[in-house]
């Protein structure tokens, strides 16, 4: 769900997470990082959280009120605008542990934009390594979602693509990119609702 958990809890949305949580699927609450203040001027985080200490407040924030709002039917978060560094890694990794240690068994997703060295294997459940249209994905490299690390161990982080646009008769064929593409994919036909309704439960199911 984008844009974070607002300051209240809607009936609408709550009805919609509910009844997506009862079909098994995870519904992820949006948190936003800003880079964890690490952009510089002239393109500044639109926010007053400047500092690492600061964002790391807000989205600790956020996803508290995430589950405050809906409860256990929240099945984990989306991490946003992810810095992809090492150092940052290590502030991650402290948001994943007081996810699991609060909401054992939720998943943390983390969107840095694109590919991120071995130091943020295990500090997410997942990172977006890939967001773009299918033109993009059919390059090569970080900018085509390519790792350069492989899993280690079951409990690794995994590997999610978006990429959007992708035809119907190409779906098959997308999913099963070349082994550089290493870990799990997810391909998504996009599409946005203006408001919750049925379709978003019956989308999040595709």
């Amino acid at each position: 769900m984008a844009d974070g958990p607002g300051d209240s809890r809607e009936d609408g949305w709550a009805e919609v997470i509910a009844r997506t949580h009862r079909r098994g699927i995870a519904v992820l609450g949006y948190v936003d990082t800003g880079y964890l203040g690490h952009l510089s001027p002239p393109h500044p985080p639109p926010s007053p959280h400047r500092t690492v200490a600061r964002w790391l407040a807000a989205a600790r924030a956020d996803i508290a009120a995430w589950y405050r709002h809906y409860g256990d039917d929240i099945g984990g978060v989306f991490l946003d605008r992810a810095h992809g560094s090492c150092e940052s890694a290590a502030t991650y990794r402290r948001l994943t542990t007081d996810v699991r240690r609060h909401h054992p068994g939720a998943v943390t997703a983390l969107n840095p934009g694109g590919a991120v060295p071995r130091c943020f294997e295990g500090a997410v459940d997942v990172v977006l390594a890939f967001e773009g249209d299918l033109d993009r994905y059919r390059g090569s490299g970080p900018g085509a979602g390519e790792f350069d690390w492989p899993a280690r161990s079951a409990r690794a982080t995994r590997i999610w693509h978006v990429v959007y646009g992708v035809p119907r008769p190409e779906l098959d064929a997308t999913v099963e990119r070349d082994p550089a593409h290493s870990g799990t994919r997810m391909v998504l036909r996009f599409r946005r609702f203006a408001a919750p309704t049925e379709n978003h439960a019956s989308a999040a199911a595709n």
